[in-house]
């Protein structure tokens, strides 16, 4: 099991300072990006963080670990809150030492500028802590859709889970259905609106799993896709978040 810790974070990002704050995006929702620079160093071009907002979520990458909070933007400014992120040990201590970097500009930033392509979270100052920039979209769709994906983890709120051991669930997204097989399967619909998405299921095989774990881990799984919301890619993980923070971790098998 892999523990979350929370993150007592208390933003209030002012739409005005640092550098053309008028041609900054008029709401984050529904908009993915990647972190390219902090504090002025640029990010590993491997293992950049990212930020996904939606339904007044944030969710993402630190570096290595996953990461999850409320935010609520007004015409003044932004603010994130009850922010936890994954404590899953990284052996690389460079990527270590830039999530450090990243949770601690986090609690700097005060201030929301530059472009509507590439936002600059500043901090009190007016110095850019984090610079942000869109993922490609042709990518990050053949990514989406185009990938078999494997779960490696159910999220709660204080808490992240791994798949039963010996088992597996895979997840098929399409263009308009989507497909997730484990001991039972099922089918659906999909709608996907940038960062947002949303799940319909509407048949259910019943082969049969061969023990309650493995049947409450599938129901689990579709239940939680029931309410996801939003998506982030990062790393060859997909990471699905419903709007409490619970979700679901896909990799490429």
């Amino acid at each position: 099991m892999r523990r979350l810790i929370p993150i007592l974070i208390g933003l209030a990002l002012a739409i005005s300072g640092c550098a053309n704050p008028s041609t900054t995006p008029a709401t984050l929702e529904n908009t993915t990006w990647i972190v390219t620079a902090i504090d002025g160093q640029a990010t590993s071009s491997d293992h950049q963080p990212t930020m996904a907002f939606g339904a007044g979520q944030v969710t993402g990458s630190a570096s290595c670990n996953r990461y999850t909070g409320a935010y609520t933007q007004t015409s003044t400014g932004i603010s994130f809150s009850q922010v936890i992120i994954t404590q899953v040990a990284c052996d690389d201590s460079a990527l270590v030492a830039q999530e450090a970097r990243f949770t601690a500009a986090l609690g700097k930033v005060t201030k929301l500028a530059g472009s509507a392509t590439d936002p600059e979270l500043c901090d009190a100052s007016g110095k850019v802590v984090l610079k942000l920039t869109q993922p490609t979209p042709v990518e990050t769709a053949k990514a989406l859709t185009g990938t078999d994906w494997s779960l490696s983890a159910i999220t709660s709120a204080d808490a992240t889970t791994a798949v039963i051991t010996g088992s597996s669930v895979t997840l098929q997204i399409g263009e308009t259905n989507f497909t997730a097989t484990s001991c039972d399967s099922f089918t659906g619909d999909v709608a996907i609106n940038g960062s947002n998405i949303k799940f319909t299921a509407a048949n259910t095989t019943s082969t049969g799993c061969d023990s309650a774990d493995l049947t409450n881990q599938m129901t689990t799984v579709a239940n939680l896709l029931s309410k996801v919301e939003s998506w982030s890619i990062s790393d060859s993980t997909l990471t699905l978040s419903t709007a409490d923070g619970a979700g679901l971790e896909f990799t490429t098998p």
